[in-house]
This record gives C-alpha cells, sequence and structure tokens, in this order.
C-alpha cells in the first residue's frame, strides 16, 4: 500500500521475534517481504543481495511453496536489473543475465504441483522475456492466465500490468486497455497504491483511457523540475529535447509536436531521432516508457480509447 516507514517497523518487530531462524516457512518470506521493500524504493542491488542469501542451499525437507514466490519476487528483481541498466544506455550487466538463468533452470527442476506453483513459473518466464525483451507479449499472456489461476488479485493485478505494458510496444492499443483498466480496477480494490499509480502511468502515456483528466499537483511540478536536470545532466538532452520528449510521452505525432512548438516537421524528426539516440531506445513508446520510469516527464493529457 505504500505505506514504507510502518513496513520497517513491522519487519524490526519481526525479526525480534523470529532472530536467526532458518526455518524455510518464517525465512523465505521475511527475505521476500525485505527485499520486496528494499526494491519498491529504488535498491535493487539490495533487493538482489537479499534473495540471493534467502535461496543460497535448500533446507531438508523443504516445501517448494515456499520457494517459488521468492524465485518469482528473485526473477522480477533481476529483470528490473536489466532494464534499469538499459535505461542508462548501458549493456545488461553479464551476472543479471548469469543469476537469471540460474533461477530459471532451478525453476524448471522445482516441483510444480499447485496451481500458485505453477502461477510463479510462468510468472519468470515472463519476466525473463522482459529481461531479454523478446516474445513479451506471449509470455505475459501465459503468465496472466496462470496468475487467475492462483486466484491472488494482486499477482493478477501485476501480471495484466505487465501484459498491458507488452501490448502498448507491440501496438494493440485496444488490449493493452483492456488489460490496463483490469489492473487498475483490482489494484485500487486491494489500496494497492504503488501498483495503482503505474498502471495509471502506463496509461497515460499510452493513452489508453482512464476515467478522467489527470490534474497536476505541486508536487508533481517539483518533480518535473527535479526530472529535468537529471534529464540534462544524466542523457544530455537539451531544455528542447526535454519538452519534445514531453510531448512523445504524451503520445504527439511529429506533426503535432510541430504544430505545439512551432517548428517545422522535419525539425520536429530531427529532435525525437536525437532523443531516441541519447536515451538509447529504438522507438517512441520506448522512449515514454523509459522517461515515464525515471521520472523525466509527468504527462496530463485527455486521453482516447487505444494508442
Amino acid at each position: 500500500s505504500g505505506r514504507a516507514a510502518e513496513a520497517r517497523a513491522d519487519l524490526r518487530e519481526i525479526r525480534q521475534h523470529l532472530r536467526s531462524t532458518t526455518a524455510p516457512q518464517w525465512a523465505l518470506p521475511l527475505a521476500a517481504m525485505e527485499a520486496e521493500l528494499a526494491r519498491s524504493e529504488g535498491d535493487l542491488d539490495a533487493a538482489h543481495l537479499i534473495l540471493g542469501r534467502a535461496l543460497a542451499g535448500v533446507t531438508p525437507g523443504e516445501e517448494p511453496r515456499y520457494r517459488w514466490p521468492v524465485m518469482s519476487l528473485a526473477m522480477q528483481v533481476e529483470a528490473e536489473r536489466a532494464i534499469r541498466a538499459r535505461d542508462g544506455g548501458a549493456d545488461m550487466p553479464a551476472e543479471v543475465e548469469s543469476r537469471a538463468g540460474e533461477l530459471l533452470r532451478e525453476a524448471k527442476a522445482l516441483a510444480t504441483a499447485t496451481p500458485n506453483d505453477r502461477g510463479h513459473l510462468a510468472l519468470m518466464n515472463a519476466e525473463y522475456a522482459r529481461l531479454l525483451g523478446v516474445e513479451e507479449t506471449a509470455a505475459w499472456e501465459a503468465a496472466v492466465s496462470a496468475a487467475r489461476e492462483m486466484q491472488q488479485p494482486f499477482v493478477i493485478a501485476y501480471a495484466l500490468l505487465r501484459q498491458a505494458d507488452a501490448l502498448v510496444a507491440d501496438g494493440d492499443g485496444i488490449a493493452a486497455a483492456s488489460s490496463a483498466r483490469e489492473a487498475q480496477t483490482l489494484a485500487g480494490g486491494l489500496g494497492a497504491t504503488p501498483l495503482l499509480a503505474e498502471v495509471e502511468a502506463l496509461m497515460r502515456r499510452a493513452r489508453l483511457s482512464p476515467d478522467g483528466l489527470v490534474t497536476p499537483t505541486d508536487t508533481d511540478a517539483a518533480t518535473a523540475a527535479e526530472s529535468a536536470a537529471e534529464a540534462t545532466d544524466r542523457f544530455g538532452l537539451t531544455p528542447r529535447e526535454l519538452e519534445v520528449l514531453r510531448l512523445v510521452a504524451d503520445g504527439c505525432s511529429n506533426n503535432q509536436i510541430a504544430q505545439q512548438l512551432f517548428i517545422s516537421r522535419a525539425t520536429a524528426s530531427v529532435h525525437v531521432s536525437n532523443i531516441l539516440s541519447k536515451l538509447g531506445v529504438a522507438t517512441r513508446v520506448q522512449a515514454a516508457a523509459l522517461a515515464h520510469r525515471r521520472g523525466l516527464v509527468a504527462v496530463t493529457a485527455d486521453v482516447d480509447d487505444g494508442l
């Protein structure tokens, strides 16, 4: 629900009770909670280390049901580490691909006796496709189907979000809107504030028809100013290119960008090409996604169904 301070307080109390227990039914869920908190705060390396320690070795008689959720989260963290590297213009670290491969091999060797087991395996396969950036749509379709069998609304909502993101990249706005709306409903009903915010950010940037107009706040303005400075320093974007990026993230064509900025279509096209090059992405959708992940833009626009 986004209440990180309270979560940390609960974790401190849990540690006092469990101390140094190694029993999988306690140690593995505790590691998952600690890693998820680190991941949600952007510390992917800490999450990677926490999960690596937790998954090292197998306790005799350990039930796979305790291990599956931790492995699934570990694969998600590795996917996000790979995406973070790509966002920064770097190649995927060798250790990320190596660790993801190890997780996948272990998962395929583990028993899948229940819908939860099969659901986590499907999620791991989808996260691996996301990590590599290949065949994501099919993988997330399978993950959504398997997640429904798990009957866990949060997991379903997350899988739907990732499916919608993949569908946007494929240019299927209608299907993406359907998945995103369902994810929005589920996340909103659960009070899963960070997940809901991610869903709605996707809906804005891909113009997938949320319920109404998003109104900027003072916090949004302050964040946008900080993000502009980051974009200039980290990616080398000029102020004009940042203006263009905001319009790209809002779904504008080159003609629309030219009209709004009072420049020629050819100039707008050059700006977009320069932005893609500096961000290290191949398409406008990827540029918009990166801009939202890094908080480089705050989009406020009326939206229509589809792309």
